[in-house]
C-alpha cells in the first residue's frame, strides 16, 4: 500500500514539475524554462523559471517556432517569410510549370545546400543536348531537345548528300537548294544546343530557389513540443518511477 501511495505521489509531483513552466522552443532546438511575460510583435518577454526573481530577458520572435504554456497550450510563429511565400501562392510539393514565373533566375546567388547545380548541368547540355534538363528531373524535356537535335543533324547531312547535281567537271555537287536545306538543319541545330545549355542553367537556378522557399515552409510548419512523462524502471525489489520529458516532433 505504501508503495501505492509512494507511486501516486510522484507521477503527481512530476506532471507538475513538468508543467509549471512555459517551455520556450528556439529555431536551433534548444528549449528554454521559463516564465512567459507578454508576447509582442516583435519580442517576447521572460524570466527563467529557475530565477523568478531575476531581470526580464527578451528573445526575437524570428528566433522562436512555439511556446507551450504551462496550462498546454501551443502557440507556434510563423516567420514573415513564410507568410509572404503563402500569400505569393508558393506551396510544397508544385511542379516546375507551376512555380517557374515566380522567380527571377538573375536572383539565384550559389549556395553550398543547393539540390541542383547549375554550372554542372550547363556543361551536361553543352556535351550532350538535353542532359541538364534529365539532370534536373526533367527527362521529358531533355529527351525531346535531345531528339530534336540528333533529327536536325541527320536532317543536314541527308540534305547534303542526296540533293546533288553534276558539276561542269563532271562530279556530283550538292544543289543550291540541297545548301540551303543543310545549312538550315546545322544552323537549328546550333540554335538548339545553345537554347539547351541556357535553359539547363535557368532550370537549375529556379528550381534552387523553390527549394530554399520549400525549406522555409518546413521550418515554419515544424511543431516541437516538450510534453511531461514518466519511465518505470524495475529493480531487485520494485518498480521505480523516473521523471522527464518526451520530445514531440509533428510536421
Amino acid at each position: 500500500m505504501k508503495k501505492l501511495i509512494t507511486l501516486c505521489l510522484c507521477v503527481s509531483a512530476a506532471s507538475l514539475s513538468a508543467s509549471a513552466q512555459d517551455l520556450i522552443v528556439k529555431k536551433d532546438s534548444s528549449v528554454i524554462e521559463a516564465k512567459v511575460l507578454s508576447v509582442k510583435e516583435n519580442e517576447i518577454e521572460y524570466k527563467r523559471y529557475n530565477y523568478l526573481d531575476g531581470p526580464t530577458i527578451t528573445i526575437g520572435r524570428d528566433k522562436v517556432i512555439s511556446i507551450t504554456y504551462a496550462n498546454g497550450e501551443t502557440e507556434s510563429f510563423e516567420n514573415a517569410e513564410s507568410k509572404a511565400l503563402s500569400e505569393k501562392g508558393i506551396t510544397l510539393r508544385m511542379s516546375y510549370d507551376d512555380y517557374k514565373d515566380f522567380y527571377d533566375p538573375h536572383d539565384y546567388m550559389r549556395s553550398p545546400f543547393d539540390p541542383y547545380s547549375p554550372v554542372g548541368s550547363g556543361i551536361a547540355s553543352f556535351f550532350i543536348p538535353g542532359l541538364g534538363q534529365m539532370i534536373n528531373g526533367q527527362g521529358g524535356k531533355g529527351g525531346l531537345i535531345l531528339a530534336g537535335d540528333v533529327l536536325l543533324g541527320i536532317g543536314g547531312l541527308v540534305a547534303a548528300a542526296t540533293m546533288q547535281t553534276t558539276g561542269t567537271d563532271g562530279k556530283a555537287v550538292t544543289s543550291p537548294a540541297g545548301t540551303a536545306i543543310a545549312l538550315c538543319c546545322f544552323a537549328g541545330m546550333v540554335a538548339l544546343d545553345i537554347w539547351s545549355i541556357c535553359d539547363a542553367v535557368k532550370v537549375a537556378k529556379i528550381k534552387n530557389l523553390y527549394a530554399r522557399d520549400c525549406q522555409q515552409l518546413m521550418s515554419s510548419n515544424l511543431d516541437i513540443k516538450l510534453l511531461p512523462s514518466l519511465a518505470f524502471v524495475p529493480n531487485c525489489q520494485s518498480v521505480k518511477p523516473i521523471p522527464g520529458l518526451t520530445l514531440a516532433l509533428q510536421f
